[in-house]
């Protein structure tokens, strides 16, 4: 990295650090979207750092990954989170298997560095790791939660059935 590029990222880095205000923090503390923020500004924070090198050889190394589980299974898995993705804890995973593409909810936030392919193979990973192909944080599971009571519901009133009988169902 020659002197010019240093500089260009030195200036990128402190801009994300001088984005940072109260209002900002508290708005996403409103909402709900604070912990996706933080981890999205962590990973903009770290790919400015990382491309300050100390060897022109180093090669880009950087993962992240997530740990997962699915329904009726009591161990965890961990899947590669592609670049652009920011699931955190208890986030339901769209994730491709061994055994094809299947639903898992997230127990870790994402973790992001160079060494992770090595908590990977520590905890039984197989490498290559198998991928996140999307997730949806808890303000989408909320909307298709409520989506569905509104439509049960309505479901229910064109029937005359008691609405508490529909809410009631075994799923």
């Amino acid at each position: 990295m020659n002197i010019d590029e240093f500089i260009k990222t030195k200036n990128s880095l402190m801009g994300l650090i001088y984005d940072i205000n109260e209002n900002e923090i508290m708005s996403h503390v409103e909402d709900g979207t604070l912990r996706p923020w933080i981890t999205a500004w962590r990973r903009c924070a770290f790919e400015d750092t990382d491309k300050i090198t100390l060897s022109p050889i180093e090669e880009d190394n950087t993962m992240t990954i997530i740990f997962a589980k699915h329904d009726g299974c009591d161990k965890e898995f961990i899947f590669e989170v592609p670049a652009g993705m920011y699931p955190v804890r208890n986030d339901v995973l769209w994730v491709d298997t061994a055994y094809g593409e299947t639903v898992a909810v997230a127990t870790s936030d994402t973790i992001f560095g160079h060494k992770v392919e090595q908590i990977a193979e520590r905890f039984g990973a197989y490498l290559p790791l198998k991928k996140v192909k999307a997730y949806a944080n808890r303000e989408l599971q909320t909307y298709i939660e409520n989506r569905i009571y509104r439509e049960v519901g309505a479901f229910c009133q064109d029937r005359e059935v008691n609405i508490q009988e529909c809410y009631d169902l075994p799923f």
